[in-house]
């Protein structure tokens, strides 16, 4: 006696059927996250620009100038290039992301990176470590902008040696560092406002938690998201 062990061509086209649509339904999902992450992300990126124009207007200086006026011939040049970069350093990394843009238009991905890591190299990341040690509200606050803004400057020098070296792999994991630490600008933000307004905490102690949590925190979130996805691609035989 023989058995047959096997599937009717029914099931396998169902299988099929059903297949192809779990993948276009989380294809559609990942379109979806990607739009609001985003939309959400230039937004932030115009908010945080449009709060800080009053900096420019010393005729009434802003309060989180006061204390600094003595130094201003060396923080004031570093928080304007700070401010006039960054916003727009955050929508170039977005941008560098997208990865129908490299598939595409590879000129135009190569030029955004240009000019994201010629501005945090140059401008930016500087700026940065400048107004971090002019920090007034403590040693702590002073310490963690100073290691962002070092941190920020290597891992984006890192992508742009790894990619002229030709190694593609290491340049997109150094420089999704260096876009999750350009991003602590907006979760910096983000965290402040929640521990304020829903864990009770002062601004003092809301921003000096945040302040740390806001690029440690993206830097462990890229290392998960950069380990699940490299594991997740099959290996060649």
């Amino acid at each position: 006696m023989e058995f047959k062990i096997g599937f009717d061509n029914s099931f396998l086209n169902n299988f099929r059927e059903n297949t192809s649509t779990l993948q276009r339904f989380k294809q559609i999902l990942i379109y979806i996250i990607v739009a609001i992450f985003s939309s959400f992300t230039i937004l932030m990126a115009a908010m945080i620009l449009h709060s800080r124009l009053d900096f420019f207007d010393l005729s009434q200086p802003h309060q989180f100038l006061f204390g600094k006026e003595k130094y201003f011939y060396i923080y004031l040049p570093a928080l304007y290039g700070h401010l006039l970069t960054s916003s727009f350093i955050l929508i170039l990394g977005l941008f560098s992301m997208f990865k129908f843009i490299r598939n595409r238009w590879m000129n135009l991905h190569r030029w955004i990176g240009r000019i994201y890591v010629l501005l945090t190299l140059i401008i930016s990341a500087p700026c940065g470590f400048i107004m971090a040690l002019y920090a007034m509200h403590s040693l702590n606050i002073q310490i963690c902008f100073a290691l962002l803004a070092l941190a920020w400057w290597w891992t984006t020098w890192k992508g742009y040696r790894n990619i002229r070296a030709g190694d593609i792999i290491k340049h997109q994991h150094w420089m999704l560092r260096s876009f999750a630490l350009a991003f602590s600008a907006i979760s910096l933000r983000l965290y402040t406002f929640l521990l304020i307004e829903f864990a009770d905490y002062s601004h003092y102690d809301a921003y000096l938690i945040s302040s740390w949590n806001s690029w440690i925190g993206n830097l462990i979130l890229v290392e998960i998201y950069w380990t699940i996805s490299r594991t997740s691609i099959p290996k060649r035989a």
